[in-house]
């Protein structure tokens, strides 16, 4: 195994091994290729997993940027609130 192998990747290695010998894979290249490509599998759906959680903790809406802020009134009328004010040019200062 690599320097960067996980704990969970050495436990599939430790929990899958022995079902492997049991099913009449001996050869030790062998069990290495089947488990790294079970990893490869898992590690994806992990991957893919994380990934939507993100999206879906990042997809709070459209962020639109103006160049003005807008009366509370019509903030409440669109529907909108105001998410953080972009002040990092002082020439154009948009609100979001």
């Amino acid at each position: 195994m690599s320097a960067n192998t996980s704990l969970a990747e050495m436990a599939l290695y430790r929990t899958e091994r022995p079902i492997l010998i049991s099913q009449g894979i001996t050869d030790y290249d062998q069990q290495c290729a089947v488990l790294k490509r079970r990893w490869g599998a898992m590690k994806t759906i992990m991957d893919q997993d994380v990934a939507a959680q993100q999206a879906s903790a990042a997809n709070t809406g459209n962020v639109v940027p103006f160049g003005a802020p807008l009366s509370d009134a019509d903030c409440k009328d669109m529907g909108l609130r105001l998410r953080r004010v972009d002040a990092s040019d002082p020439q154009d200062i948009k609100y979001m």
